[in-house]
């Protein structure tokens, strides 16, 4: 039992991961390819073959075990082509979804290359000098004296000559030299400013205040130089190529360690504002624009213990609803309900385990078999009818009562006699015919031999009468010489060809008297029929088979045939459990039938479908413990006074009320009642 179980959930997991290979785009795609060989194939698209199509190809499953679960659907002969178109279109589909999907994955490495060329034309090999440490303002000391001012820019200053030269020493472009000068200048020229205001003293704050913006501005410019530092140097040709525009423009963005984008000057994190619309039309279409762009994302299934195909997929988005507010105690009152029936459940599976270990299960199921209908108390009257004529009161107390002179006890009654009126009869009474005897072999020999032998004297006394001429020898080759001694010695040949002639005359005479006899085609045809229908007006044998199953079309065509030959009527019921033969005939017949049905035909071997899941289960190694085991049992045979049915069919029927219900319109009800009764106790049985 556990190397059943795990079989089976090793198949789920697999099952599972074989459909998490197919997204819903992709099934979607396949339903048009599968609808059209199914068209091709059988002319419609049958819903059922598309659904185990679509099946096969979600599990998987290879062209053998496709073949053998579409074979119940198409037969042995048409599905191993079906298979075979199936797999080659949805194969032709793969291989173009992959085509479609290289050309893309190509399209976007173009898209890298072109970029990656774009940034090798700005770097070269060699890389740049390491920056140098810069010192962050500190606005509190700007802020407290402004002759700090002229220390800090000439401490930047320091710093720019000194940068200056590590670029000269490595090799740096001339392009990049000259920008450095030009930011040398603006410095002088922002200091020359600085200076100026330096000579107004009651203006000392707002210079301090100008000051470090003029100090802001400069860390932003050294930054730029610090993200110089990390590319390699350009020759002076290739420096002059490159436009103004792409070296004055702004560093790229940094990123921390958590992705977020930070200002590489100050080190703090940039919020970058995002314009979204404000009116709820906008946003719904924005909503409904992004929704349209982006792929339908497949949701991977999640692994269970045990997989149940029949629950379909939960689709991504939920459908749009609108608000249902419940009622107050809804909840609380479906949980008591829900609560009342687990406990109700319990008891019955209670009930039943021990109703089970007595054996009161079995008999009530047998008592449940034969629904009959209480019948009503019918009303006893006061007085029978045929004692109210005689009686003079109508009532049974007149027996007890005291008679007056002259008075009778009972009205209607006299101590005459009465002798009713013999009518003649329309017609003279029928001959009672004899009952014929029986008469055994020996005994119609015997007769035989006396009546011939009566025959053969009356005709020698009419010749001995000379009433009839006396009939020619019968002269044969054997006794040529004893009958014809002296013709025979004077010529042998003559007597010899009349001889051989009167043996050909009565050859010819006898075949002729033998094809006289011998029945035309259509005499032997009714000579068949009425040999095998019998005689059915003292009885019409009826005998009741019970099977598991007559599914087999080779079995079920053996029984058909066979009762048609006979000219038996009956039926063949067909249920989901059970199925019922119901044969009307004559005693040969059905004693024909019989041999049929419990020798001849082998019910315990499996039909072509049972063998294919034989196969599969022994191929996975797996053993059904809850296969039944078909055979045919004969429940009733006996004899009615007429027939039931006037035909021989087969009826299927859905559910056993209607099998019990058609039986009840033709009055025979009790054979079902007793077919199922007989299946309870099989079952209790074992």
């Amino acid at each position: 039992f556990r190397a059943k179980v795990y079989a089976y959930n090793y198949k789920s997991n697999y099952r599972l991961n074989k459909m998490a290979t197919l997204s819903k785009k992709d099934i979607d795609d396949l339903q048009p390819i599968i609808r059209e060989t199914v068209s091709k194939r059988l002319g419609f698209p049958e819903k059922a073959v598309m659904r185990a199509a679509l099946s096969c190809i979600v599990d998987n499953l290879d062209n053998e075990r496709s073949t053998e679960k579409m074979a119940s659907l198409l037969g042995d002969d048409l599905a191993p082509r079906f298979v075979e178109e199936l797999m080659n279109n949805v194969s032709k589909f793969r291989s173009s979804a992959i085509n479609r999907k290289r050309s893309a994955e190509d399209e976007d490495t173009q898209q890298k290359k072109a970029k990656l060329n774009r940034l090798n034309a700005l770097i070269d090999d060699e890389p740049l000098p390491p920056t140098l440490p810069e010192t962050a303002p500190d606005k509190d000391q700007l802020l407290d004296s402004a002759s700090n001012i002229s220390e800090i820019v000439a401490s930047m200053k320091r710093q720019i000559e000194q940068r200056k030269r590590m670029l000269i020493n490595s090799g740096v472009a001339p392009a990049l030299i000259e920008n450095q000068e030009r930011i040398d200048k603006r410095l002088r020229e922002e200091q020359a400013r600085e200076n100026l205001l330096n000579q107004f003293t009651d203006k000392q704050r707002r210079a301090a205040e100008l000051q470090y913006s003029i100090q802001s501005k400069l860390s932003g410019k050294l930054g730029l130089l610090s993200g110089f530092s990390k590319l390699p140097i350009k020759t002076a040709a290739e420096m002059n190529a490159i436009p103004i525009t792409e070296m004055t423009r702004p560093a790229a963005v940094v990123l921390d360690d958590q992705g977020n984008a930070i200002d590489q000057a100050t080190g703090r994190q940039i919020q970058i504002i995002q314009r979204m619309p404000t009116l709820k039309v906008n946003i719904r279409e924005k909503k409904k624009d992004m929704f349209n762009m982006t792929d339908m994302v497949k949701e991977e299934e999640e692994e269970r213990k045990h997989y149940d195909p029949r629950v379909g997929i939960v689709p991504a988005q939920r459908g749009r609803r609108n608000f249902n507010f419940h009622k107050a105690g809804k909840f609380q009152l479906l949980a008591q309900k829900m609560r009342a029936k687990a406990q109700m459940e319990k008891l019955q599976k209670q009930i039943q385990a021990v109703a089970k270990k007595t054996g009161i299960s079995s008999a009530t199921k047998l008592a449940q078999v034969a629904k009959q209908k209480a019948q009503e108390m019918q009303h006893v009257p006061d007085i029978e009818w045929w004692d109210i004529a005689i009686l003079p009161n109508q009532e049974y107390s007149d027996f007890d009562r005291e008679l007056k002179p002259g008075e009778e006890r009972f009205i209607n009654i006299t101590r005459l006699v009465e002798h009713p009126y013999v009518k003649d009869a329309p017609c003279a009474p029928k001959n009672n015919v004899p009952m014929p005897i029986f008469l055994t072999k020996k005994e119609r020999k015997k007769i035989r031999t006396q009546r011939r032998r009566e025959n053969e004297k009356e005709k020698q006394e009419k010749i001995r009468l000379g009433l009839e001429p006396p009939p020619p020898p019968k002269v044969k080759i054997s006794n040529l010489m004893r009958v014809l001694a002296t013709e025979a010695v004077q010529d042998p040949t003559k007597v010899e060809a009349h001889v051989r002639a009167q043996m050909a005359a009565r050859q010819k005479k006898h075949e002729a008297a033998n094809e006289e006899r011998k029945l035309t085609k259509e005499e032997r045809a009714l000579k068949k029929v009425k040999k095998l229908k019998e005689d059915l007006s003292t009885g019409v044998h009826t005998s009741l088979y019970k099977l598991l199953n007559i599914s087999n079309p080779a079995k079920k065509f053996k029984v058909d045939t066979n009762a048609q030959q006979l000219y038996l009527t009956g039926c063949v019921i067909i249920t989901k459990g059970m199925a019922l033969v119901i044969t009307e005939g004559g005693p040969k017949s059905q004693k024909k039938f019989k041999k049929l049905m419990l020798s001849r035909i082998k019910w315990e071997e499996d039909s072509a479908q049972g063998m294919r899941q034989d196969k599969i289960d022994k191929k996975n190694n797996e053993v059904n413990v809850n296969k039944k085991k078909n055979e045919c049992k004969l429940i009733w045979e006996g004899t009615n006074i007429k027939k039931t049915f006037t035909d021989w069919r087969f009826h299927v029927f859905k559910t056993d009320p209607e099998a019990h219900d058609f039986l009840r319109r033709s009055n025979v009800e009790h054979f079902w009642n007793l077919a199922a009764s007989q299946t309870v106790l099989e079952e209790a049985d074992s």
